[in-house]
């Protein structure tokens, strides 16, 4: 039955389903960020790192396509769209921060410090975070406008996040009045 809400299930069931999802997530985090760190990453050219954010960028389109396609066919909707939010921010976090060490790799002068794994994940995350402590700063234009695009697309994950708590806030006031028709 798709659309079903959670408050509806059994204690046991919700419970099974919220562990489950708990699950997923930090898997999701732990798989994501263990490939991140076990991967080299080197190019030899400035081709290789328009290639390989061609291939990043198209690949994190179809995974929101596909986590897209099954929150729409979901039992349990809000549940998969919590899965899908918090497999969509780490993948686009280590996909900037492999991203930021091609580069730091490629020209060591992209940045104010050479970058490792560790620091290209920790810039990621102030750029996405807003912190921004300005110990790691881009300093070439290619550097620039690609973490001008990261904040960006910051931007719009924000947005979506707060568009996913709106919404599930406003259904449940919603589901609360005593004439409301019943919520999905």
């Amino acid at each position: 039955m798709a659309g079903q809400r959670l408050v509806d299930l059994d204690p046991a069931h919700r419970r099974r389903r919220l562990l489950s999802t708990i699950a997923v997530m930090i898997g999701t985090w732990v798989v994501l960020i263990g490939l991140y760190f076990a991967l080299p990453f080197d190019a030899s050219t400035g081709d290789e790192i328009v290639v390989r954010l061609v291939v990043a960028t198209v690949a994190l389109v179809l995974v929101v396509a596909y986590l897209v396609r099954r929150i729409l066919n979901a039992e349990l909707p809000y549940l998969r769209a919590v899965e899908a939010v918090s497999a969509i921010i780490p993948l686009f976090v280590v996909a900037s921060a492999g991203l930021y060490l091609l580069l730091s790799h490629r020209g060591s002068a992209s940045f104010s410090q050479p970058l490792t794994h560790s620091s290209a994940l920790y810039f990621t995350v102030t750029v996405l975070s807003t912190v921004g402590f300005g110990d790691i700063t881009p300093k070439t234009d290619a550097a620039r406008m690609i973490v001008t695009g990261q904040m960006l697309i910051d931007l719009v994950l924000v947005g979506s996040v707060i568009r996913l708590v709106a919404t599930a806030a406003t259904r449940g006031m919603a589901r609360h009045r005593p004439d409301a028709p019943p919520q999905e």
